[in-house]
């Protein structure tokens, strides 16, 4: 009768070590925002309890991952997306780089804003880039997604490992946060 007991300790062994490598939770403003990162991603900028941003690097490094929370003011509004493309275009200017594709506002139920781009960087590489805006109990999120892969899939996949990042996040009460 051995046997079975082996088995049952062995499966007990699994299910914990599996449950250790399962992906964690961050936090970002003090741990009110609680959001789950890609577990295959580095962490570039830690998302420490009381920071506003974190920032995620692919472990190729074509891709990254910066999610902020954005001041209380903030807002996603048609002007709002007026004013951030033409910022865009300010800093794709004072940085010397070619815009590939204008960045445009792009229609997506799930976001509060989406603006999508392209443009080539210093080193000659086309970087996909989205600027998705989502609110999470009053406070916007903003995640800024690139990529700068030449695999279409590869892109694809980084925009869905950044969509699902932000669709994650929630606020935690803070009874919430002690669970």
């Amino acid at each position: 009768m051995r046997f079975p007991q082996f088995i049952f300790l062995a499966a007990m062994m699994l299910a914990t070590s599996a449950n250790a490598d399962a992906p964690k939770p961050a936090t970002l403003l003090g741990g009110r925002i609680e959001f789950m990162p890609p577990a295959d991603w580095s962490v570039v900028k830690s998302p420490q309890s009381s920071n506003t941003v974190a920032i995620y690097m692919a472990d190729d490094h074509d891709g990254y991952l910066a999610i902020a929370v954005l001041p209380d003011n903030a807002a996603t509004t048609p002007q709002a997306a007026r004013r951030i493309l033409v910022q865009l275009r300010i800093n794709h200017k004072k940085a010397g780089q070619e815009v590939v594709e204008e960045a445009t506002v792009e229609k997506d139920p799930r976001f509060a804003m989406r603006i999508h781009e392209r443009y080539k960087t210093k080193d000659g590489k086309v970087a996909d880039e989205t600027h998705l805006y989502r609110q999470v109990a009053g406070r916007v999120l903003e995640l800024d997604v690139q990529s700068v892969s030449d695999d279409q899939p590869k892109i694809d996949a980084t925009q869905k490992a950044g969509e699902d990042m932000l669709l994650s996040a929630v606020w935690k009460t803070p009874a919430q946060k002690e669970k």
